[in-house]
């Protein structure tokens, strides 16, 4: 959910709230959500696989022309060739999460290949935007059931 993610580490998978956290996301600080509570009904929007060097300008036009808020989540090596939009993005508003470094199925990965995935693309982000992604959406909504727990 667009700026509701908490604080406290990445959005990992969704989980029901007594859903026992898996040692994985337990050894790295991963908080996992599946839903926000509002006083309200809202509607996340969200983009994924970007920055794009033309598709996400217009999105973010077509956004901006209608004061509307998305979260983009975004594939480290993109924003390492297009810092700029990735800067625009939150200059305007919006928030950032993390779509891994190259876009891999995290369930075809050990836990050290996750976490570089995870960590390379937070920093490249950090270095583009001075802001550090509160939330994580695996590529293909793949994770090992291991990873899920």
């Amino acid at each position: 959910v667009a700026g509701a993610a908490a604080a406290a580490g990445p959005v990992f998978a969704q989980q029901a709230p007594m859903d026992p956290v898996p040692q994985f996301a337990l050894a790295h600080g991963i908080l996992r959500v599946t839903r926000v509570r509002t006083p309200r009904n809202v509607l996340a929007m969200t983009f994924d696989d970007g920055p794009h060097p033309s598709n996400t300008p217009r999105l973010l036009d077509i956004l901006g022309q209608r004061r509307l808020r998305a979260t983009f989540y975004v594939v480290g090596a993109m924003v390492a060739a297009y810092p700029d939009i990735a800067r625009r993005i939150i200059a305007e508003g919006h928030e950032i999460g993390n779509h891994t470094w190259r876009h891999a199925s995290l369930a075809s990965l050990g836990d050290e290949s996750v976490m570089r995935e995870i960590d390379r693309t937070t920093e490249v982000i950090w270095r583009a935007t001075a802001t550090i992604p509160h939330s994580l959406r695996p590529p293909y909504g793949a994770i090992s059931q291991r990873q899920i727990g």
